[in-house]
């Protein structure tokens, strides 16, 4: 942003009313902007100056959790997610068919608003051109905006009641290549500011997480014998939003641009609001909890093994696993929610569950979310095996000279969530810290013999893809197991690794990596008081 000093320390002032000749100051969701014309100086003598203002310390905060030891973090339920989860069981129903009908958890009223078809509007006409000159994308967003209305995922709004509040959410299209199943499909989005600065996501609340975690749902995965995936096809989709909140789903929408523009009320949950997460995920476990004595062990599967929508689970032994599988997709049928996708390291599982229902691909991601992720935990079912896929290799450019901010970007792409390459991933840690004690600014490029360094371990991230480790942890029919934890440190990093060892009936020790973490050392030297 540009603007003189005074005049931006002005604008900061409370209550001060916009003046015609002066710059706005207004916050968007990229952060706080200035815009418009300065006031024209009328003495020759004087100089207008103006700066750039940009705010980095998020960004060096960020940098320094590399080397700061991370704190054990405790699962507390705040106010608001005390009013969130109450809200659910007072307003949380289930039809005849089992559907669960929500309510949107709302932390203020929906009359706060401002209006928002406006921009709407005007981000529906920006799809309608950029669709025009992509015919293929075009065909299967209109396809996918078909499906969902007949479906009833989306009606038409037939009323409009005078002093309604509502509220529109634009939407574009999102292209997923690596799905299976839809690849072009429509993201909301609940963050767009209505004319008063306020958007849904601000009035909603988010609720707390009441699913395992990542590292523990993949750590369990790794000990099955049999073991398999799945996930729930459009979850969301299945739970209902109830009809006194639908008008705060709106949206605008046409199948040509020769069409009078439409207004459609969402009738599910949304992906792209906020408290959509939460109000999927407190279904399952509700699903759970109310189940536990009719389905003991789908129940507890359904508890602890699902990490949103995608299952990560398996069994000791292949009965145990067809017996599992036919009692989870009965419980989770009893909601509407249908269980696809399946993938499983034992073909003989695999054989009990009809074609349409299997996974097609032959390499799964377990960490993929919505959206493209940049590098990857990918599972193998034929081998059993884990590798960490680095998808942005191919696109480096080692003959361009380097900068801390793409150094930092390059290094903070690495995603292994179980520290099963942290040998070479804490050399890239200890770089970056290398370049922090040199003081170079964010977009300085780097000296000769930096630069070399970083040549030599950018070629490494690569490499990184070449590497298989076992899945399996534990041997089968084991008799013994054991957890061995080793630690260790230098004045560069530390770090420590877990390893489980097993023996079967035949005295066969198998020994296999389960999880590791290293940090770079602080910069700080630590030492340690001595008693007077």
């Amino acid at each position: 942003m540009l603007i003189g000093t005074d005049l931006f320390y002005e604008l900061l002032l409370p209550n001060r009313r916009t003046r015609i000749g002066y710059p706005v100051l207004q916050e968007t969701v990229l952060g706080w902007i200035i815009s418009g014309r300065t006031p024209v100086l009328t003495n020759p003598r004087t100089n207008q100056h103006s700066f750039l203002l940009r705010e980095n310390a998020s960004l060096e905060q960020n940098l320094n959790r590399f080397w700061e030891v991370e704190p054990m973090e405790q699962t507390i339920l705040t106010p608001e997610h005390q009013a969130c989860e109450q809200h659910f069981i007072t307003h949380t129903t289930q039809r005849q068919d089992g559907r669960f009908v929500v309510r949107l958890p709302l932390k203020e009223e929906p009359n706060q608003l401002g209006t928002s078809r406006r921009s709407a509007e005007h981000r529906l006409l920006a799809i309608e051109r950029r669709l025009e000159w992509d015919s293929n994308l075009k065909n299967q967003y209109h396809q996918f905006m078909k499906e969902y209305e007949e479906l009833g995922h989306m009606q038409p709004v037939t009323t409009n009641e005078e002093g309604q509040p509502c509220y529109y959410l634009p939407h574009h299209p999102v292209f997923k290549e690596t799905s299976s199943t839809t690849r072009t499909r429509a993201v909301f989005d609940g963050s767009a500011k209505s004319s008063n600065g306020l958007s849904l996501n601000d009035i909603l609340q988010v609720g707390p997480t009441v699913q395992p975690d990542l590292y523990s749902t993949v750590l369990r995965f790794r000990t099955h014998q049999v073991c398999f995936t799945a996930d729930i096809a459009k979850m969301y989709w299945q739970i209902i939003i109830h009809p006194q909140d639908r008008n705060l789903q709106r949206i605008l929408w046409r199948h040509s641009p020769e069409q009078p523009i439409q207004e459609y009320q969402l009738t599910t949950v949304t992906y792209g609001t906020s408290a959509a997460p939460f109000l999927a995920t407190r279904c399952l476990k509700t699903l759970a909890d109310d189940n536990q004595h009719k389905y003991p062990k789908a129940a507890q599967v359904l508890s602890n093994d699902f990490y949103v929508d995608d299952l990560l689970s398996g069994t000791t032994t292949i009965k145990d696993a067809i017996q599992l599988r036919q009692e989870l997709s009965t419980l989770l049928q009893t909601a509407g929610f249908t269980l696809r996708k399946w993938a499983s390291n034992n073909q003989q599982f695999l054989d009990t569950i009809p074609e349409d229902l299997k996974e097609s691909q032959q390499t799964l991601s377990l960490d993929n979310k919505e959206g493209v992720s940049t590098l990857g935990l990918l599972w193998h079912p034929a081998t059993d095996q884990l590798q960490v896929w680095d998808n942005s290799a191919s696109t480096s450019k080692d003959s361009t000279v380097s900068t801390k901010r793409n150094v930092l970007a390059r290094i903070a792409s690495i995603f292994d969530p179980l520290g099963l390459l942290s040998p070479i991933v804490i050399a890239h840690k200890t770089f970056l810290q290398k370049l922090w004690q040199d003081n170079l600014l964010w977009d300085e490029h780097l000296q000769q013999h930096r630069q070399e360094e970083w040549n030599h371990l950018l070629h490494a991230i690569p490499k990184m893809s070449q590497i298989y480790i076992p899945r399996k942890v534990i041997c089968a029919n084991a008799i013994d197991v054991q957890l061995h934890g080793f630690c260790d440190s230098s004045e560069q990093a530390y770090g420590a690794c877990l390893y489980i060892r097993s023996t079967d009936h035949q005295d066969n020790t198998f020994c296999h990596l389960l999880c590791s973490s290293s940090k770079v050392a602080p910069l700080k030297k630590l030492t340690i008081p001595r008693l007077e």
